[in-house]
């Protein structure tokens, strides 16, 4: 045997040995970092989503509270009393529209709208709606321009929508004021 050769192949294994802990080691810091990195994002994200959650909720309660207090103003319980007087006197059935275009609808529409209209624009809605408890009947909207207005919810083409899932669980609740989720509407 050559002196050469057995002195690099020692040199060899001794780079070898010396590099296999250096590579262990080197792979451990990056696993364990890893690790710890993928931890620390994850926790970050559980605290972001909670927070969110919480101000989604204080959002809620908030609009629910405010169409507490808009349902129990004076002006809409006298405007939904108009309304209702209407709907007895043009003996709406319960699947019925809501004579929205008959004589006399214009006039209550006109005596009630107003202060409802500033109470609206004051809590930022964009629309305010009063419907009849026992039936879906839509007596009147706010901006009145709207394709709901009139509308039968039960029976009529909103019998899906989201308003009537708002108004069918006012009624199974008992609450003046419900949110529901969002849905596709046209």
């Amino acid at each position: 045997m050559k002196l050469g050769t057995i002195k690099s192949s020692m040199i060899i294994g001794a780079l070898l040995l010396s590099i296999l802990p250096a590579a262990v080691v080197g792979f451990w810091a990056v696993s364990t970092a890893t690790a710890e990195l993928e931890d620390a994002a994850a926790h970050h994200l559980t605290t972001i989503t909670n927070s969110r959650q919480r101000e989604i909720q204080s959002l809620f309660e908030h609009a629910r509270e405010d169409a507490q207090v808009f349902a129990e103003q004076t002006a809409v319980l006298q405007a939904y009393d108009a309304v209702r007087r209407f709907h007895i006197e043009q003996q709406v059935g319960p699947d019925d529209p809501y004579p929205t275009s008959s004589p006399g609808y214009a006039e209550v529409r006109g005596g009630v709208v107003g202060p409802i209209a500033h109470l609206v624009e004051m809590y930022g809605y964009h629309d305010g709606y009063l419907i009849c408890a026992a039936h879906g009947h839509v007596m009147l909207t706010v901006r009145g321009e709207d394709a709901e207005q009139g509308q039968n919810l039960r029976t009529g083409s909103l019998a899906d929508s989201g308003l009537t899932q708002a108004w069918q669980k006012a009624i199974t609740e008992g609450q003046g004021s419900v949110i529901v989720d969002f849905t596709h509407y046209e």
